[in-house]
């Protein structure tokens, strides 16, 4: 086995903090999943699902253009849905990437959403590079 990367060694660390410091409870998965859009859906599923086998994640839900569930890839494959037990990843054909938080309770949605639209309404949309 070859020398470790400057990169790897901080992610090994940070990993084995979180193993040890019991980050990894419920507290902190608050994202429900996260996406990209792709412009060739079939060759970016294809990558993805070789990428993330090792992971142990798998492509666990398709979906038409429509955003109906579909069982296998067509000329209408809209996006593809990996994970584990739930597809938290998601490559796609819209135009844009997205990330959804988690709310444990509706008055967090409400709380979100109140803090929020004030910046918005100063700051403007946040852009992504």
């Amino acid at each position: 086995m070859g020398r470790l990367h400057s990169y790897e060694k901080t992610y090994t660390r940070a990993l084995a903090g979180v193993q040890e410091n019991g980050m990894a409870d419920d507290r902190n998965w608050l994202i429900d999943h996260t996406g990209i859009g792709v412009s060739e859906i079939f060759r970016s599923a294809k990558f993805y699902e070789a990428a993330l086998r090792p992971l142990g994640i798998e492509a666990l839900v398709r979906i038409a253009r429509n955003f109906k569930r579909i069982d296998k890839d067509g000329p209408d494959l809209g996006g593809v849905g990996f994970g584990i037990d739930y597809p938290v990843f998601w490559v796609d054909v819209f135009p844009s990437s997205n990330t959804a938080f988690r709310a444990l309770r509706r008055q967090q949605v409400n709380d979100f959403h109140a803090a929020a639209i004030p910046v918005l309404r100063r700051c403007g949309r946040p852009r992504v590079s």
